[in-house]
């Protein structure tokens, strides 16, 4: 194998400059430069990173931990990380934390990888983990942490105008009488079969119930509690094992049954998280109902399922591929010293399919 000695005797210049010019440093001249990556070619050279990150202390390498990778909203993300990771060098790890204990144990996995920064995702890091990392050198970004933390940098989606579009778009239908079906919004230490992706999470489910109730508001809608129905209740006493994703359209289904038991059934329905809403579908259609001459019904995040179910969902579609992206972007211009963003604010977009149609009159 070829060595920088060979680089730099084939070139003619010194072991520093190959090393100048394989670290794109702009002190090279032009026409060396050329040589030296002449001869980086013609002799095959890679250059030895894991010395490389010996000098520098720096890997070159992120992490991006999320709570479940059988989660399909994770895998554009992933996406927009390993894109924008690539295209500046950086390569990534990725971490499946779907347990608290291994959530803290993936940190100190990552002190022990000397990785330069860390992505966490749909988690609750603490001020305290984060002030850790710092301590050991690595950077982190936040995408929707159950809180959004001062001393970090976060990457937050609009919850509450993404529920807000939904139900606007109900009531713009003609729709008056509008039903919802939310997850876990607290943790109930009497249920003994919670997910770990759903022992957190609550601040997002909290902010969609806040975007329908104002909407509502606005609309001069009452709000009638019988139409508030938690995937989570009594309808979900036999979903005791699974993965997040298959509880999540089971229990969108049960709420949904729970719905069609009434003679005062809402006409629409706003489910807040697309796995739920294809659920509720599923249950309306094989009820005898239709979707949505009968009951109109809207999801939440656009996952890419939503667009090749019958019928087509309509949904707040999340940029999930933007905000992989641009959280990999900041945490490595924060690695290299060039952020100047704290936070960044991603806006939701209503896509309207054949799920939701106005109401007969």
């Amino acid at each position: 194998m070829a060595t920088i000695d060979d680089v730099a005797k084939k070139a003619n210049v010194s072991r520093m400059t190959v090393s100048r010019v394989i670290n794109n440093s702009n002190l090279v001249k032009e026409q060396t430069k050329n040589a030296v990556l002449e001869a980086i070619k013609e002799l095959n050279y890679r250059p030895n990173h894991l010395a490389q990150s010996l000098v520098t202390r720096r890997t070159h390498t992120i992490a991006h931990v999320m709570a479940s990778i059988a989660n399909p909203f994770h895998p554009m993300v992933v996406q927009g990380v390993e894109d924008a990771c690539y295209e500046k060098g950086y390569s990534v790890i990725i971490c499946n934390a779907n347990a608290k204990a291994k959530e803290q144990e993936y940190i100190d996995v990552l002190k022990d990888k000397c990785v330069d920064g860390a992505i966490f995702h749909h988690l609750n890091i603490t001020e305290e983990q984060v002030v850790e990392m710092e301590l050991n050198g690595i950077k982190c970004v936040l995408i929707d942490n159950e809180e959004a933390l001062g001393n970090a940098h976060n990457v937050v989606t609009d919850n509450v105008k993404g529920a807000y579009l939904a139900t606007k778009h109900l009531i713009s239908l003609g729709h008056k009488h509008i039903g919802i079906i939310h997850s876990r919004m607290s943790y109930d230490s009497n249920v003994s079969h919670i997910i770990y992706e759903d022992t957190y999470q609550f601040n997002i489910w909290k902010q969609r119930m806040k975007g329908f109730l104002m909407a509502l508001k606005e609309a001069g809608l009452h709000v009638d509690s019988k139409n508030v129905i938690s995937s989570e209740g009594s309808g979900d006493k036999g979903i005791k094992s699974g993965n997040s994703s298959m509880k999540k359209l089971i229990g969108g289904r049960e709420g949904a049954k729970r719905f069609l038991e009434r003679e005062d059934r809402p006409t629409a329905i706003y489910v807040q998280n697309d796995l739920m809403a294809i659920g509720a579908i599923n249950a309306t259609m094989e009820s005898g109902l239709s979707v949505p001459g009968d009951i109109s019904i809207i999801g939440h995040d656009g996952l890419e399922i939503s667009d090749v179910l019958y019928p087509r969902l309509s949904t707040i579609e999340q940029p999930r591929y933007r905000m992989g992206y641009l959280s990999a972007q900041m945490l490595i211009n924060i690695i290299e010293n060039r952020c100047n963003t704290k936070n960044i604010h991603l806006e939701p977009k209503l896509v309207v399919r054949e799920s939701t149609k106005a109401i007969k009159e």
